[in-house]
């Protein structure tokens, strides 16, 4: 998160008596809609979760939409978020698949592992930086600035080569359990419908090329692999 972002929810949070009486959409946290909810908690109980109607859907929104961006995000110790404004723009049938992926999220603790993973690296980051600057020595300033700079360094490369090949496993694993569990309760066009949406995608010269996904070919290769061994045609 960047500085102007940390300053901003600073001043935010300073000002939420203001707001007090509209807080829950404010900070992000009304009840996404209920066709949303009702999907989600379908998806939940597919994947045998026994509390799938306590399990919070909140509506991406308010100073959650800011941090978070314009993403479906779900949080392994909260619940799942939902920004109905991208959902929106989806055909109904990657709808489904995508509340069923993050679901699959959920369940499979991934954002609890992958904060866990985090601990190693943050510690190096600290030690590495301020090795740095008591290495270096000088003014406060040159020292600041030496941990800075060191600290961003050290910062891409756990992003680049720590970070994304988990987060890349993780959504690999999230996109085959959601497929997995569709075809198990027997929505199998909805497989074929999120596979039908990546091929639209790359037809469209709109192949992935963020590094924490697999590229949309990728994508699709070992999705119509997993449909195979489900003895289906694709």
């Amino acid at each position: 998160m960047t500085h102007s972002r940390i300053l901003f929810l600073l001043c935010v949070f300073a000002q939420l008596p203001l707001f007090a009486h509209n807080s829950a959409s404010f900070l992000g946290l009304e009840d996404a809609s209920e066709n949303y909810r009702y999907i989600a908690q379908q998806a939940l109980k597919d994947f045998n979760v026994t509390n799938f109607d306590t399990i919070p859907i909140k509506k991406v929104g308010g100073i959650s939409k800011y941090i978070l961006g314009n993403n479906t995000l779900s949080f392994t110790l909260y619940g799942i978020w939902v920004d109905e404004d991208l959902l929106a723009a989806f055909p109904k049938q990657e709808i489904i698949f995508t509340l069923y992926e993050e679901a699959a999220h959920y369940v499979l603790r991934h954002h609890a592992k992958l904060l866990l993973s985090l601990i190693p690296s943050s510690f190096a980051l600290w030690a590495f930086s301020h090795g740095a600057a008591r290495a270096i020595g000088g003014s406060f300033i040159r020292k600041a600035l030496t941990i800075c700079l060191s600290g961003a360094g050290l910062i891409f490369g756990i992003d680049r080569y720590m970070m994304s090949p988990i987060i890349r496993s993780h959504e690999k694993e999230a996109e085959l359990a959601a497929a997995r569990v569709l075809c198990k309760v027997q929505k199998h066009e909805v497989v074929f419908g999120h596979i039908d949406y990546l091929q639209n995608l790359l037809s469209r010269g709109e192949a992935s090329s963020d590094c924490w996904w697999h590229t949309t070919s990728e994508r699709i290769k070992y999705m119509k692999e997993f449909m195979q061994t489900q003895e289906i045609n694709v």
